[in-house]
């Protein structure tokens, strides 16, 4: 009898042992499944756009990875606090000024920064110092823009908080320039039927995608694989899907 009981409670506690481990394991596998996260900007067709790439990037590495939107003030301090893994693309010089975060070389895309600005109402453009003698209107959080803005001295500046914003302002007269991404501005002129808007190309700028520092050790392999799809074309065809699924859809 001592000997069936003896028996009986190890197996007790053999079971309460195996179940345990099971469910930590559980746990960790649901943990472990949860793909890590790339921040865009809310409304950036060009950061949506970064993002998709990167999704398909972070695929060919092996990891997964889901896109989300920020607010584009958001963005940076996210990232900094790993609350996301990375941002989807940012100029090269975005992390001098956040030198917590680790950009990822090669680039994966470009970015255009255009002024946009409404034909007959006075404003001309031969270079970007004439941006000097206008109200500029941009996205904050935008480093392209930013850029532009203090390597011009520009003083007359108003800052909105998302590109949907800056075009409706623009039209509604409330500055005479927007300085924006190329690929922005035509989807939001469209989106609005905004026909009267001529453009001002300032520079073309390759982007980078960006780790928060709990993810910087991913730098080597994501690097590895964008160099390797460089290589073999296959990173022009991810770049061109995802900029159609955005024109289609939409940034948002």
């Amino acid at each position: 009898m001592a000997m069936t009981y003896a028996w009986r409670r190890t197996a007790a506690l053999i079971k309460r042992y195996a179940i345990g481990t099971l469910l930590m394991c559980i746990g960790t596998w649901s943990s472990a499944a949860e793909p890590l996260q790339i921040a865009y900007f809310s409304g950036s067709a060009r950061s949506k756009i970064g993002a998709l790439i990167m999704v398909e990037v972070y695929k060919q590495a092996n990891l997964e990875a889901a896109i989300v939107s920020l607010p584009g003030a958001r963005n940076g301090p996210a990232a900094e606090a790993s609350q996301v893994a990375g941002e989807s693309v940012r100029v090269y010089s975005y992390v001098d000024a956040h030198p917590t975060l680790t950009r990822v070389e090669p680039p994966v895309t470009e970015w255009t920064t255009v002024a946009f600005y409404r034909r007959g109402q006075g404003v001309s453009l031969a270079s970007p110092a004439d941006l000097r003698k206008y109200s500029v209107g941009y996205v904050r959080g935008t480093r392209a823009a930013e850029d532009v803005v203090a390597q011009h001295h520009l003083i007359h500046v108003t800052q909105v908080r998302a590109p949907d914003l800056l075009f409706k302002m623009l039209g509604g007269a409330r500055f005479e320039v927007a300085i924006d991404g190329g690929t922005n501005g035509d989807y939001w002129m469209q989106r609005y039927g905004m026909r009267d808007i001529a453009q001002f190309e300032i520079n073309r700028i390759p982007l980078y995608h960006i780790l928060s520092p709990k993810y910087q050790k991913l730098a080597p392999t994501l690097s590895r694989t964008i160099k390797r799809l460089t290589a073999t074309g296959e990173l022009a065809q991810i770049v061109s899907r995802a900029e159609r699924s955005v024109l289609a859809s939409g940034p948002d």
